[in-house]
């Protein structure tokens, strides 16, 4: 898993957010990284997810579906399709 370990900001840092978040103004944008710089790591990322990420991921899913866990009384209040887990992986990555 892709794991970034981040602090809260300082005071003045934050004052900041709230400031450029709350008012009209534009904030002055600083380019880091080109588009295949990007991509680049969009490769990296998403090739670098364990096994039990997705086998958790359609666990949790197949958790949903009443009848194939025997609790038909159940039945279509909850359904999630195939492409939630890959839904829910992709979103986690964001």
């Amino acid at each position: 898993m892709f794991n970034l370990r981040l602090d809260y900001p300082s005071y003045s840092e934050e004052v900041d957010v709230v400031r450029s978040t709350t008012s009209e103004q534009m904030p002055k944008v600083e380019k880091v990284m080109d588009a295949a710089d990007i991509i680049a790591f969009k490769i990296l990322v998403s090739g670098s997810l364990l096994p039990t990420t997705w086998w958790n991921a359609v666990k949790l899913v197949r958790s949903t579906r009443p009848v194939a866990n025997g609790q038909k009384d159940r039945e279509g209040l909850c359904r999630l399709s195939v492409r939630t887990p890959c839904v829910a992986i992709s979103g986690a990555r964001r």
